[in-house]
Formats: structure tokens, sequence, C-alpha cells
């Protein structure tokens, strides 16, 4: 098991390196939206679901993280896993019907999207740091004499 002062040094990187630099496109996004003059509100940077993109691919990777960690709080883990991957099927999906809706050209519920998408962020940085508590630490292998 991480030493606590390992555990906070983990969640600080993963926050900082996974956390905020999945949200770097969307402060391009800000960017570009402004010089063109299309930015009104934050809104409208997820209003088409890239928050929720963003939310599932932070999930993947913190699960990929548990997953290919030690065996131990196996029954912890079970339950992070299994509510990790609903909400990882819950992303994909709303982001799937977003997309769909989009490239057909049928409208979609913007207002659905825009009220759920910072949910999702949330949960998947609550469930990701979570991951990331329960990755055990990899067996240390000593180099032969």
């Amino acid at each position: 098991m991480w030493p606590p002062s390992e555990i906070f040094g983990r969640v600080f990187k993963w926050i900082c390196y996974s956390g905020i630099m999945a949200l770097l496109p969307l402060g391009a996004s800000v960017v570009a939206m402004k010089l063109h003059g299309r930015y009104n509100h934050a809104s409208d940077l997820y209003e088409r679901g890239e928050l929720l993109l963003i939310a599932a691919t932070l999930l993947a990777t913190a699960m990929g993280d548990m997953i290919t960690s030690e065996s131990g709080r196996l029954h912890t883990k079970t339950f992070v896993g299994f509510v990790t991957v609903s909400l990882l099927l819950g992303c994909w999906i709303c982001y799937a019907v977003v997309l769909d809706s989009i490239i057909s050209g049928q409208p979609y519920e913007k207002p659905f999207v825009i009220a759920i998408s910072p949910w999702a962020f949330l949960f998947s940085l609550i469930t990701g740091l979570a991951c990331v508590m329960l990755s055990e630490k990899p067996p240390q292998y000593a180099l032969p004499p």
C-alpha cells in the first residue's frame, strides 16, 4: 500500500497532469471562439459533448491504472470499478447520441447536454481519484549484484 505522502503525491500529479491537461483543449477553444466572436458563455464549449468525451477519457485512464495494479482490497476495487464502468458507459452513450445527432443534422437536447456534462466531469474526477488512490504500489525488483 502507498504511504500517505506518496498517495498525496500521486493524487496531486493525477489532478495536474490528467485533470488539468485534459481541459487545456477547452482553453484553446475559448481563445479561438473569442477571436471569432462566438464565445458567449462557458456552456458554448461543451454543448456538443466535448466535456463528456474528456470525462470518459479520464475515467478510462484511471480505471486502467487501478486494474493493472497489484490485487488488494478486492471488494473496494470491484465497487469502484463498477461505478467507474457505469459512469464511463453513460458518458459514451450520451456522447454517441449527441455525435449521431450532429452528423445526421438532427436536433438534440442541448440543455440536457449542457446540464449533465459538468456533473459527469466532476464525478469522473472523483471516481478517477478513487481509482488512483486504490492503485497499489508496484513490486520493487532489485537488480542482481
